[in-house]
């Protein structure tokens, strides 16, 4: 598995992860353009992909990903991050990023529901 953010999110993608055997964090600074050649490669290893932004899912980074891996022809399990493309009360930002399921726990619930052993607490 390989989480994929970048900004703030990365921060929670690497305390999430920590030291998981056979998970992987990359830095997705190149949100455009998209490095698909990296993309290729993950995907081609990985079983599963989560991106994780702090951003809207709606033609967001998650997207961009979903559409490159779609014209590569590869099919990996994805899972895409994001704020909901809804208005957000005002709050913190990790209030919000709590809210919206793209903290440290957040991710860890994913990474379980598809398949990663992870143990109780971040």
């Amino acid at each position: 598995m390989v989480v994929l953010a970048g900004g703030k999110s990365l921060e929670y993608a690497l305390k999430a992860v920590g030291d998981l055997p056979g998970v992987g964090v990359v830095n997705a600074r190149f949100v455009k353009p998209l490095d698909e050649n990296m993309l290729r490669e993950v995907a081609s290893r990985a079983r599963a992909i989560v991106t994780v932004e702090d951003n809207t899912v709606l033609g967001g980074f998650g997207s961009a990903v979903l559409e490159a891996l779609n014209t590569m022809n590869l099919r990996p399990t994805v899972r895409v991050l994001g704020i909901p493309d809804e208005f957000q009360e005002h709050a913190t930002v990790d209030s919000v990023h709590a809210r919206a399921g793209i903290d440290a726990p957040a991710i860890r619930t994913v990474m379980a529901e598809l398949g990663v052993d992870v143990p109780l607490g971040v």
